[in-house]
């Protein structure tokens, strides 16, 4: 047997150098050998940042807000279990968020950023999946300019406007998720004797009466603007009964907007609105495979597939029941 080197040749020849080198690479205990860094509230932001990459943070706890920034290593972070108000990612990339319940700082009431739930922009490769969101004015947005986000198999409950504002998307996904519960303030006529009138009052009758109007909500399940390039909207589900109606699955923006290539396939959209599906001003666009229905007998003729303004939308296959002239829009066989 060869006898082991001494050290003062060691030394000249690197040979302990370079032992000591292969003993500092060897993986570090926790992420790196593959279990989750665990991370409080009060510490997330600091693990998160810090996690090596591909690792898995598992967050816990009943948390204030949570922002993610400047993470651009892959990163998954299970939240399940935890509590947030306000979660923001922000100039991220490769990053999966599982988990969790997702509230507004300010709850249904919040206004602007304090009615959010989730917060993403600048972001690029981000999947949001199994997160409740609640409690919030809005549950999540997307806003600027984002790539290659996918939102799925996600429940949006008890909000009080919008579920899903999608925005600012090259190649979207949005699979898989539950609408229900919404909870929106509708517009109202107030009167000199203090009366006043709730529940979604027409601005004309009530200023002819001698009122005064104030606009409310206008809720939308998932409602997509901006940039729109390549998205997919799938096997989403809606229940959204009167007097929580809400529009289903539209793209109403700022008339000037154009879209491209939105498909909109397999839903079920189950609301008293009249904009079950809503798509227009888009080009090479698709709505396909959709059962719409209206959620009570009062407004079966309600819910029905519209398309508008400029563009290419290719509306068939899809299944609606009710007696409007409208609502065989859409319902025609799809070629080939």
């Amino acid at each position: 047997m060869t006898a082991a080197p001494p050290l003062a040749w060691s030394l000249r020849w690197g040979v302990l150098p370079v032992l000591l080198a292969a003993g500092a690479c060897a993986p570090a205990p926790g992420a790196a050998a593959g279990r989750p860094l665990a991370a409080t509230c009060a510490t997330f932001e600091a693990v998160a940042r810090d996690a090596p990459a591909g690792a898995t943070v598992r967050l816990s706890g009943d948390c204030g807000a949570i922002t993610l920034r400047k993470r651009l290593q892959p990163l998954t972070v299970d939240a399940t279990g935890a509590r947030i108000r306000g979660l923001w990612l922000m100039h991220v990339a490769d990053v999966t968020w599982r988990g969790g319940t997702v509230e507004a700082p300010g709850g249904r009431d919040g206004v602007n950023q304090d009615g959010y739930g989730g917060t993403i922009e600048w972001a690029r490769r981000v999947t949001i999946e199994g997160v409740t969101f609640t409690n919030a004015y809005r549950g999540l947005i997307t806003r600027r300019e984002n790539s290659d986000i996918t939102i799925r198999n996600n429940m949006f409950a008890g909000l009080r406007s919008d579920g899903l504002n999608f925005t600012g998307i090259t190649r979207g996904l949005v699979e898989g998720n539950r609408f229900r519960d919404f909870a929106p303030i509708r517009s109202t006529c107030s009167f000199a004797d203090g009366r006043v009138q709730g529940g979604g009052v027409n601005r004309g009758i009530c200023e002819g009466q001698g009122g005064v109007w104030k606009d409310g909500d206008h809720p939308d399940c998932i409602q997509m603007w901006g940039t729109l390039v390549d998205v997919t909207v799938k096997g989403n589900r809606i229940l959204t009964p009167a007097p929580g109606d809400c529009q289903g699955i539209a793209s109403f923006g700022p008339r000037t907007d154009r879209y491209l290539r939105i498909r909109v396939l397999d839903n079920e959209v189950v609301t008293d609105d009249w904009n079950a599906i809503a798509i227009g001003n888009c080009t090479d666009c698709e709505i396909r495979g959709n059962r719409v229905r209206a959620a009570t007998r009062a407004r079966a003729d309600h819910p029905y597939v519209r398309t508008f303004g400029e563009g290419t939308v290719l509306a068939c296959g899809n299944d609606v029941k009710g007696p409007h002239p409208k609502q065989r829009i859409g319902t025609g066989r799809c070629a080939g």
